[in-house]
């Protein structure tokens, strides 16, 4: 009986396993990527993923957001961020592994990679690469923030963050991210930012605009909140965001506000932080502000594609590198953190 037993809940789990490839599309991943063999792109065990999370462990939960949970985990001794997503969409499950493919060929600099997927659990895993170091957000607003952060800095982080989306959008069929903001801007080697938490985002048919259920309040676009229906010029609102956060030093509740009836009023240098408000840079400051209300404009259809802004961002930054006296990319810090860099020198930073 007890052998018995054990044989049926082992049939029960493998057919369950089944259920869940079928359900998520995983019959139709699996064809498409025989037929295409130079993908980049690993189907998984659950195995696998039940060893590199330690079983989902919450102390290995690097992340955590409306669209899922993010876990720290090594697969073949090489670090990955494991995610967990939330709130599968039931009417576009068996399109999920197709849009997998589409997402997993995403290839650029800025974007952080989808290494592959695992389709046996209740809910689809992605598996990332595993960016070193902290997120924009940290960066500006980490309870125990001890450095100096430069306009030369904030910009690239904005012109390379903005270089992403606009890729996303770019393409034959566009990625439409969904949940802009500072957390999901991940910062690599020398700083460098990378965009991450798109795996559950939407990809948008050339015939419809898209519904989805996702964002973060603060960062969702008004037009959104009404229609319940996301575009392109979603992120751009989303995106203005960060950039008010970027100027300000400020996290994004009610700042929106705040940051438009400040340029009405002309009043726009009291809100910029402190640390990056100088006479060589005002006039930088003030072209990016005025950027930054274009994207956050009503309505929607007036914003900026966000190719331009990624455009009117990178000639932001190269104004303030040919400035003589310019810090450039350095972040001066009042006091090494080593547990946001890891060092000293290959990350740009020198000591106040």
């Amino acid at each position: 009986m007890i052998i018995h037993r054990r044989s049926m809940k082992r049939q029960f789990l493998i057919r369950q396993r089944d259920e869940y490839f079928q359900q998520h599309g995983g019959q139709l991943l699996s064809d498409m990527m025989k037929i295409d063999r130079n993908l980049e792109f690993t189907l998984y065990r659950q195995e696998d993923i039940e060893v590199a999370t330690n079983n989902f462990d919450k102390n290995q939960i690097i992340g955590e957001g409306g669209q899922g949970t993010v876990y720290k985990g090594f697969i073949e001794n090489i670090p990955v961020a494991i995610k967990r997503c939330k709130g599968m969409d039931e009417s576009r499950r068996m399109e999920f592994g197709q849009e997998l493919l589409i997402l997993c060929r995403v290839n650029h600099d800025h974007v952080v990679k989808l290494l592959g997927c695992c389709l046996l659990f209740e809910v689809p895993i992605l598996v990332y690469e595993f960016v070193p170091n902290k997120t924009l957000h940290d960066l500006l607003h980490g309870q125990d923030r001890r450095y100096y952060i430069s306009l030369a800095t904030r910009l690239r982080i904005a012109a390379e963050s903005s270089q992403a989306l606009g890729h996303l959008h770019s393409l034959a069929r566009p990625i439409l991210h969904g949940d802009v903001k500072s957390a999901n801007i991940l910062l690599g080697d020398n700083l460098i930012a990378k965009v991450a938490d798109f795996g559950c985002s939407i990809i948008a048919r050339m015939d419809e605009e898209a519904l989805v259920a996702k964002g973060t309040v603060g960062y969702l676009d008004p037009e959104y909140l009404q229609s319940c229906k996301l575009t392109d010029k979603s992120d751009v609102y989303s995106f203005g965001v960060v950039l008010v956060e970027l100027l300000t030093g400020k996290k994004p509740r009610c700042l929106v506000s705040m940051f438009q009836d400040a340029m009405k009023e002309g009043t726009v240098d009291e809100l910029i932080d402190e640390e990056i408000i100088n006479e060589d840079d005002l006039e930088v400051i003030y072209q990016v502000a005025e950027l930054t209300s274009r994207c956050l404009t009503m309505p929607g259809d007036k914003r900026p594609a966000m190719s331009q802004v990624a455009q009117e961002l990178r000639q932001f930054t190269e104004l303030v590198r040919q400035r003589p006296d310019a810090v450039g990319d350095l972040i001066a810090l009042r006091e090494v953190d080593r547990s946001f860099t890891g060092t000293t020198d290959s990350t740009g930073y020198t000591r106040s």
